[in-house]
């Protein structure tokens, strides 16, 4: 069962994620394209990893299926101008199609672990109201 805690690992490995692509990105701009290549194995390894985590806790459904196919599918047109060497069309998708889908996949996470982010999102409220009363307290009774 998917818990707060899990949702924000996966939330904060999916922004992990996304700088990973955009350092890719800057290295294939440059025409560093092997220098983004150990960063992007491991831009897919959180990708995968987050899948099946999505999957172990029941929450690999509607949109966040159909947002993941469409970005495997990306990342695999990358892979593959890659291993064919264009340089060119493996910068361009990158940019064009791999990372606009990888925040569209992203909004869609976030979306559907919502419901347990808001449990953090309360509790940490719930603790910054604390701490404030709390100093309110200390203040008044000096």
């Amino acid at each position: 069962m998917m818990n707060a805690d899990i949702a924000t690992r996966i939330v904060e490995l999916a922004e992990t994620g996304f700088a990973g692509l955009e350092y890719v990105q800057q290295r294939n701009e440059a025409c560093c394209y092997e220098q983004g290549i150990p960063v992007f194995l491991d831009v897919l390894e959180a990708f995968a990893s987050i899948e099946k985590t999505l999957w172990d806790h029941g929450c690999y459904k509607n949109n966040v299926v159909l947002f993941t196919d469409l970005l495997r599918d990306g990342i695999s047109l990358m892979v593959q101008a890659y291993e064919q060497q264009y340089e060119q069309q493996y910068t361009e998708l990158i940019s064009k199609l791999v990372i606009p889908l990888y925040r569209v996949w992203q909004s869609e996470l976030c979306r559907t672990l919502s419901g347990y982010l808001s449990l953090v999102s309360s509790q940490v409220d719930d603790f910054a109201i604390f701490r404030s009363e709390k100093r309110h307290l200390h203040l008044v009774s000096n």
